[in-house]
């Protein structure tokens, strides 16, 4: 692929430290306002094709920080839809569920990220979050033209 033809990221907009911590057995849900609720149910469920995944055990917060944030925009500019970010519970930590904290605080931050929930136990169950991308103007073009073959059919 061609130097021009990779997204240059912006500056990482992710604030380091979550403000709200969570607990290592809590879930993860959030959607944005206008994802359907058909939509966000496959997504809660883990019912769409995980197009892609990122693991942050061991992990330090700055480094995760940084392969999240890497992790979205390459998901984007790959026309990734869902993915699975796996960040471990966090269970008998000195500090329990800090990643699963920070995904739950940096994921609504980035505009791409349409929803995300806790992920179903064959994908990881408290210690793995799916992730729904927006869909890229590609991926809306292409649909439309499915579609509109499709009523022409």
């Amino acid at each position: 692929e061609a130097a021009a033809d990779r997204v240059v990221a912006p500056e990482d907009p992710l604030a380091s430290e979550p403000l709200k911590m969570v607990k290592p057995l809590d879930v993860l849900d959030f959607r944005r306002p206008g994802v359907q609720h058909g939509v966000y149910k496959n997504c809660r469920l883990g019912k769409y094709p995980i197009d892609a995944r990122l693991d942050l055990h061991r992990m330090k917060v700055e480094q995760a920080r940084r392969a999240v944030y890497q992790f979205v925009v390459d998901c984007v500019s790959n026309d990734v839809r869902f993915a699975l970010i796996t960040h471990g519970k966090g269970e008998g930590r000195e500090q329990p569920a800090m990643l699963k904290s920070c995904i739950a605080h940096w994921l609504p931050q980035l505009e791409h990220v349409l929803a995300f929930h806790t992920a179903q136990k064959q994908h990881g169950s408290y210690g793995a979050t799916y992730v729904l991308f927006k869909k890229s103007e590609n991926k809306r073009i292409e649909n439309r033209e499915l579609n509109r073959k499709k009523s022409h059919s």
